[in-house]
């Protein structure tokens, strides 16, 4: 049977898929190099692969059987900690005035289709890969790549958090946050955008990044700030907006203006839910 919603949410409050925006009602049928040069993608660079599966998406959407989907497609995945082998990305895109899309400004794309708008002076371009192959594991419904993705500790962490309060593991909340985005989108989508940039300053003279871990020293009865803060070579602090391809073809806000922290460790970026 599928856990309730709300209880998983509450439990792994820092999974970002949780504040997914809200859809309108449904509709009827219709790796790491990179260039600053101006200029088109490169020809090698194709849009998104269509991952759609039609006959569990769109008109054929129902939230309980698209779960089951779900519980299908991660049921052998394995948690990993292999790095990912992200490719070359795109000269940078800049649109023309009369472009529909020119405001939302300049970005590169990915080797595998994804526009990717942020500044490379504010954050390594492997931080927002790391960011794109996180929101394509909930995208695919794949375990395996979403805790490559995650600071390793975190992962024992909340393992041990949701077993003992909940009786779940992470896997399981992972599956609920895959199903609560399907929910905003009928189904399967494909991620098509994404944006980064700075987090503002929330609260004067408060730190966001030991803010963002108050939930997480609490839920895991630890100084866990301390500790990864210790273990890090850097932390990066953020906000991002994800837009996808929904199942009816149509680009959508997925998550706007959401906070996320990063740790760097070993080359590596990490994230936090």
């Amino acid at each position: 049977m599928k856990i309730n919603k709300l209880t998983a949410i509450t439990a792994a409050a820092l999974m970002m898929c949780s504040s997914a925006a809200s859809c309108s009602d449904k509709k009827t049928d219709t790796g790491s190099a990179s260039s600053v040069s101006e200029g088109s993608p490169t020809e090698s660079l194709s849009a998104p692969e269509n991952t759609i599966d039609e006959s569990i998406s769109g008109d054929n959407y129902d939230s309980d059987a698209y779960y089951e989907k779900i519980l299908e497609r991660l049921s052998d995945d394995e948690a990993s900690d292999e790095p990912f082998e992200f490719g070359q990305l795109s000269d940078i895109v800049t649109p023309g005035e009369t472009d529909p899309d020119a405001e939302l400004g300049s970005y590169y794309i990915s080797s595998d289709g994804v526009m990717l708008y942020y500044e490379q002076e504010e954050f390594p371009t492997e931080l927002i890969l790391t960011l794109k192959e996180y929101f394509q594991a909930f995208s695919h419904s794949d375990y395996t790549s979403y805790t490559r993705c995650i600071y390793p500790s975190y992962i024992d962490e909340m393992n041990t958090y949701l077993n003992n309060d909940f009786g779940y593991d992470l896997k399981t909340s992972f599956a609920t946050q895959c199903s609560s985005l399907a929910d905003n989108t009928f189904g399967d989508y494909i991620v098509t955008r994404l944006k980064i940039e700075p987090a503002p300053q929330y609260v004067e003279g408060v730190d966001n990044i030991q803010s963002y871990f108050e939930l997480l020293n609490n839920s895991f009865n630890k100084d866990y700030y301390s500790e990864v803060i210790a273990e890090a070579d850097n932390m990066y602090d953020a906000v991002f907006y994800i837009m996808a391809q929904d199942a009816y073809s149509e680009e959508t806000l997925l998550i706007s203006e959401y906070e996320v922290v990063f740790a760097e460790k070993d080359g590596r970026f990490y994230l936090f839910g």
